[in-house]
């Protein structure tokens, strides 16, 4: 988009020879035209010629069809996205997801590396999760596999809006597959949704 503006511009005359002469210092006068006439003449010392120059300003800025695809955008992101931000329990039902999958690889990996077979228990009335070397469904007993953090029992109780979808208990064996011989499956509801965690059979892979 360009703004027109009209800018007036006067020289000194230093002959009266008018439009076209030299100058006593021998430089040409100038002058500007208007179509094919000058627009003003003088005497020698005074303005004498006037010049219209035109100037064009650029205004930079956002088109109409920019501005409409940035308030779809931003309607759709006020709808779907935004508020999953505010939502406290999005950030808990994903972070006790996670710490659920940490736990049943580090139950895996401990009855590895120490040749004994290690349970995880969950409950789903009581909404814990524990690592045990006996079965525990409850996660009742004091003692289980310490948590390399403190050196505790191993044990998670889900926070306030986050559930289990169901009470499970198996152990892994000392190669890492589950017992019994079958894969294991449970989840983790929180946020309108449940994620699931998969012990795969022989393999035992957890994902």
């Amino acid at each position: 988009m360009r703004f027109e503006t009209n800018r007036l511009m006067r020289w000194p005359c230093s002959s009266p020879k008018g439009v076209g002469g030299l100058s006593s210092g021998g430089s040409r006068l100038h002058s500007d035209f208007l179509g094919d006439k000058p627009l003003a003449t003088g005497q020698a010392g005074r303005p004498c010629n006037v010049r219209l120059q035109k100037s064009y300003a650029v205004a930079r800025g956002f088109t109409l069809i920019e501005l409409i695809v940035i308030l779809i955008i931003v309607g759709v992101l006020a709808v779907a996205a935004i508020p999953r931000f505010f939502d406290r329990q999005s950030f808990d039902a994903r972070s006790f997801y996670d710490q659920a999958l940490s736990m049943v690889r580090y139950g895996q990996k401990v009855a590895i590396s120490q040749h004994t077979n290690v349970f995880f228990n969950a409950n789903a009335a009581s909404k814990t999760m524990c690592l045990t070397y006996v079965a525990d469904a409850g996660c009742a007993n004091a003692t289980g596999v310490p948590n390399p953090a403190d050196g505790n029992k191993f044990s998670k109780t889900a926070p306030d809006g986050v559930t289990l979808s169901a009470s499970t208990s198996f152990s892994f064996s000392a190669l890492g597959k589950p017992i019994p011989d079958a894969a294991v499956s449970f989840g983790v509801v929180g946020d309108g949704m449940t994620r699931t965690i998969t012990v795969e059979r022989e393999t035992g892979y957890v994902h």
